[in-house]
């Protein structure tokens, strides 16, 4: 068994820095690093959360007039290729009504499948972000196995 991994970065592309970076904001990400190609045509920036989880940002300048993204709740699930990243809080309620006062986007509380309650909020490109209250206890030792009821 591989041992030793520990989840470093996503990476996104997007189409104001600006604006992606006061999204991210919220969720406690903080500038660490910013890379400006000569042309201007590529930033690169780095946001990371208190403990080292890191979010690149990728500002290409030509995408700066692309249309949002017009993406199924979840980035189109049924659709190959990688979806969404997560958040877990422990009031999921509170958080939600915070966001939705403050004019996100946001879909409403659902209980999943996996036994986790969830809902999604619209980053400035159309990237569904899921924010998820997990009180399940796992262990590989002892997977929860589910079938649909």
């Amino acid at each position: 068994m591989t041992t030793g991994f520990v989840s470093h970065h996503v990476a996104i592309s997007v189409r104001n820095a600006e604006e992606s970076i006061r999204f991210y904001e919220y969720f406690g990400f903080r500038v660490v690093a910013t890379w400006f190609a000569k042309d201007n045509s590529l930033t690169i920036v780095h946001m990371a959360l208190p403990e080292g989880f890191v979010l690149e940002l990728f500002y290409y300048a030509k995408n700066a007039e692309s249309p949002v993204l017009e993406l199924g709740v979840g980035n189109d699930l049924e659709a190959l290729g990688v979806k969404h990243f997560g958040f877990h809080v422990s009031d999921l309620v509170s958080v939600r009504e915070r966001m939705v006062a403050d004019g996100r986007n946001v879909t409403e509380l659902k209980h999943g499948r996996t036994k986790v309650d969830y809902f999604f909020v619209s980053d400035p490109d159309g990237i569904w972000v899921e924010v998820v209250e997990d009180t399940r206890t796992l262990s590989a030792s002892t997977p929860l196995v589910l079938h649909e009821e």
